[in-house]
């Protein structure tokens, strides 16, 4: 037994003064160190395998209509690996912080990751039914218009003279009847002449004004006016008209079931983000 210890002794003094040892213990310490010091195991390490090979080469393919050769795929692989040390060396650095680009691009990530968390459920035949009703707006067609104008433009003395201008060609054109006439007036930087348009239509030309309303009221087939606009004035003639087209809702049910699930989904995006929300508190200063 003396001898098993004595031999012991000397074989761990052998290997104390082993240069090689020495190597290992303080190869060892160093890491041990970088490790604490960065206080992640894994922020220089980075992982590559088949997987992210995959996804490299499928993006290339979807982007170039064919597959990477090896010698692209390497580079691909290289240009990642390049990006990911440059990202967290970026992020140990802080550069991530304090810049709005990065902070609205991480928002709209994160707010693209947390939509449609949760499917929609089917929704009854009742519930599709009282959708319709109290959207009945969506599904059926506007009134519709088609309609000559004559334009004066309050440039030439301003809106009265314009007014007085037109009242007097609506007095000429009694007297001396025409199914359009432009040149009675100014030159108008749109067109004289339209058909079938909406009343959202006429408002997208002429701006919320009177002669969006009147055109709507008006007889058609006779010549009526002035009607005030964001232009100046107008003598119109409708030439005729659409009546409201009334949608059933067995025709457009599909319709009605997708708006119905889209809307169902935006109300569940919003309480999912909602429920994260309540988690935070803001403090103004």
């Amino acid at each position: 037994m003396r001898w098993a210890a004595e031999k012991g002794k000397h074989l761990i003094h052998k290997l104390l003064r082993e240069p090689f040892l020495h190597f290992l213990v303080l190869g060892a310490a160093i890491y041990g160190i970088a490790e604490a010091v960065s206080g992640n195991p894994e922020r220089y390490r980075i992982r590559l395998g088949k997987r992210e090979e995959t996804d490299l080469a499928r993006t290339y393919l979807r982007q170039f209509g064919n597959a990477p050769s090896d010698g692209q795929l390497r580079d691909l692989l290289d240009h990642r690996i390049r990006e990911e040390i440059c990202f967290r060396e970026g992020v140990d650095l802080g550069l991530d912080r304090e810049d709005e680009i990065v902070r609205r691009r991480i928002a709209q990530k994160f707010e693209f990751l947390q939509q449609d968390r949760t499917i929609a459920r089917e929704p009854a035949e009742s519930e599709l039914r009282d959708w319709f009703i109290a959207h009945r707006d969506l599904y059926s067609e506007p009134e519709r218009v088609s309609f000559t104008h004559i334009y004066f433009s309050p440039d030439k003395g301003g809106l009265e003279a314009a007014a007085k201008r037109a009242a007097e060609a609506l007095a000429s054109l009694a007297d001396e009847p025409a199914d359009r006439a432009p040149e009675r007036g100014d030159a108008f930087p749109d067109q004289y002449d339209y058909a079938v348009l909406s009343q959202a239509e006429v408002k997208r030309v002429f701006g919320e004004s009177p002669i969006a309303e009147a055109l709507f009221q008006v007889k058609p087939g006779i010549w009526a006016g002035p009607f005030h606009s964001g232009f100046g004035e107008h003598l119109v003639r409708v030439i005729g008209k659409e009546p409201r087209q009334v949608t059933v809702f067995s025709d457009i049910r599909e319709k009605v079931r997708g708006d119905w699930l889209e809307n169902r989904r935006r109300e569940e995006n919003a309480a999912a983000f909602d429920k994260v929300k309540s988690l935070y508190t803001v403090v103004r200063q």
